[in-house]
């Protein structure tokens, strides 16, 4: 009955007229169909966007908790794109209420459709038949940004079926994790983690950034199974420790071969517990900087390594996403071009030494506390023309070395272990060992060295520095509130408290484009940046309006503002309208009047519904409720 009710809604308004791109905040965990000024579900949201039906981005905001929901079906003709956006995969998380999978989705012309889900989980789908057990996306470009899809199971595909648009991109992930899905099928099993299913026209996937690991099919392609007409591209992905019964551990490709960049295959198994990282059929095009285990994914060239262990970790860590770790002294450390890439899975930017980490995972060293010339160098050599070195401290893996080798320690007493390596690649059994001690430093007065000014990101950070008074700020993903001391990078969705002080904010509004500076104070607001605008909006709770007798909650404000002063590519945004800058100062107050806008200087275009109001200086303008 839900699944016929949204479609039908979608049905009653393909002929009205297209409206601007709307963004809808959710505001309950309870599955019902409205999304008003009073309760605003999940369900409501996605039924609001598809009638919308522009060729805009419609954002839905999900905030941080857990919403159970029957199957979420989302199809329509008109609706261009919808973001679905949560407050990280570690705190917003989508199930289903019952045995039934997550999201369906499907498009009759979307020209292609375009679904995008950022920051959240997506687990526990279980439907009764077909393939997508979390997600079955079909016809439509299905976009995943720092999400994690797990704990899925269906026939096929358990975490994820996607049939793209035809001759597009039909899958796109950057910065997710796939993991802990499982392809059960007697017959056809396949795509334990994703499944790109058989169709005739061709459409691409492209993973980047992004790790699937512990998948597992009764058929074959754990990782991902594609038996389309189509060719992935995996730069920066990490393809590990899937397990499939009856064929391919990691990737299985029936119909079509790949590009691999800087990526790592290992651990992967398939039939008699063999090592089956990949089955291609067609050429590998290898750009290098890839490690696997064995030699079955064509990293064929000598800017790859075949037959190498990459020395991941074998459990994923708390980061968000959760990701697989690579070890101090793994060969995937700097091994890897960039290529145009600046953030690990974990949003670590890249690189942290002189090339990027082969990987989803950028191996971020702490800080070193060893004494420079502390540990002597210590030199080595062998008996036998044409050896090389490895060497191990403290019991660690064995890495390359060359004498004279200083390992860096830190204070304390540390054990070194070297060994020679024939030019066949033997290791010497009986390895040499000395033990040293590095003293701590001595206690001085630390010089103070300014941090670096933080860089913005395009869509992803923004720079805040406090000006004047007490400001704080609370990341994207966290629960709470801290100080702001210094000029700091954050993530576009964090929120920023500046009713007791003032901050200048920083942005980059398009890529190349310069830094744009506006101070902003006396109010509470979330950052979003879209579309080459930074939006500012008012996030402070307000009591609710009376009506009649009743009366505003006590602890809720009655009023909400924020003040801007400043030039540039930003927008203010109340609950009834939202004022874009001009070169101004200006003021946005919400109250149950509505959205009053008003400027001291220069002039602000004001968005209220489809009017477009330009409020000059001494003016104001009131958006009032509908």
């Amino acid at each position: 009955m839900r699944r016929l009710l949204l479609t039908t809604v979608g049905a009653m308004l393909l002929g009205a007229a297209p409206a601007h791109a709307e963004t809808f905040q959710v505001n309950t965990a309870l599955d019902t169909a409205s999304c008003d000024a009073i309760a605003c579900s999940l369900r409501g949201a996605l039924a609001a966007a598809v009638a919308n039906g522009v060729a805009e981005d419609d954002v839905i905001n999900l905030p941080a908790g857990t919403y159970a929901v029957p199957e979420l079906s989302v199809s329509g003709a008109n609706a261009r794109r919808i973001t679905v956006s949560g407050a990280g995969a570690n705190a917003t998380f989508v199930q289903p209420a019952g045995a039934t999978r997550v999201f369906s989705l499907s498009s009759t012309g979307f020209d292609p459709g375009q679904f995008v889900l950022r920051g959240l989980t997506v687990r526990g789908g279980r439907p009764a038949s077909g393939a997508g057990g979390n997600i079955s996306a079909s016809s439509i470009v299905l976009g995943l940004e720092d999400v994690r899809i797990t704990d899925g199971r269906a026939t096929a595909g358990g975490g994820l079926s996607v049939i793209g648009a035809s001759g597009t991109t039909g899958l796109v992930i950057s910065r997710s994790l796939i993991d802990t899905n499982a392809a059960t099928g007697v017959s056809g099993g396949n795509g334990g983690g994703i499944s790109m299913p058989g169709q005739t026209f061709p459409f691409a996937a492209t993973i980047t950034d992004s790790t699937i690991a512990f998948n597992t099919a009764a058929g074959s392609g754990a990782g991902i199974s594609i038996t389309s007409n189509s060719a992935p591209t995996l730069r920066g992905a990490t393809v590990a420790f899937n397990t499939a019964t009856a064929g391919v551990g990691g990737i299985q490709s029936s119909s079509t071969a790949a590009t691999i960049q800087g990526s790592i295959f290992a651990g992967n198994r398939g039939a008699n517990n063999a090592v089956q990282n990949c089955s291609f059929n067609g050429a590998v095009t290898d750009q290098g900087g890839n490690i696997e285990d064995s030699n079955q994914c064509g990293a064929a060239t000598a800017a790859s390594r075949q037959n190498t262990e990459p020395q991941l970790a074998t459990a994923l860590d708390g980061s968000q996403p959760p990701a697989l770790a690579v070890v101090p002294g793994s060969p995937a450390v700097d091994f890897a071009a960039c290529a145009g890439r600046t953030l690990d899975q974990r949003s670590t930017p890249r690189p942290q030494g002189a090339l990027c980490d082969a990987g989803a995972y950028e191996y971020n060293p702490p800080p070193s506390t060893a004494v420079a010339g502390a540990a002597p160098p210590f030199t080595f050599s062998s008996s036998e023309a044409g050896s090389t070195f490895e060497c191990s401290l403290d019991g660690g893996p064995f890495v390359a070395c060359a004498s004279p080798y200083n390992p860096g320690a830190a204070p304390g007493t540390h054990t070194l272990a070297v060994r020679a390596v024939d030019a066949q690649g033997v290791p010497d059994p009986n390895p040499q060992t000395v033990t040293f001690t590095v003293q701590p430093p001595p206690t001085a007065t630390p010089t103070v060295t300014p941090s670096p000014t933080p860089t913005p990101v395009v869509n992803r950070t923004v720079v805040v520095a406090e000006v004047k008074g007490t400001v704080k700020i609370k990341r994207k993903g966290s629960k709470r509130y801290v100080d702001l001391n210094a000029a700091e990078g954050i993530p576009v969705g964090s929120s920023v408290d500046t009713r007791k002080g003032t901050v200048e904010l920083t942005s980059v509004p398009k890529a190349g484009a310069p830094p744009e500076k506006a101070r902003f104070y006396d109010g509470l607001f979330t950052i979003a940046q879209s579309k080459g605008i930074t939006t500012l909006k008012l996030s402070e709770q307000l009591a609710r309006c009376p009506k009649g007798k009743a009366s505003a909650a006590a602890k809720k404000a009655k009023k909400r503002k924020l003040w801007g002063d400043g030039k540039g590519a930003f927008r203010t945004q109340g609950k009834y309208s939202a004022a874009t800058v001009r070169g101004t100062k200006w003021l946005v107050e919400d109250s149950c009047a509505g959205t009053l806008t008003r400027v001291t200087q220069g002039s602000v275009r004001v968005e209220h519904g489809k009017k477009r109001i330009i409020v000059r200086a001494g003016g104001r303008y009131l958006a009032k409720p509908r």
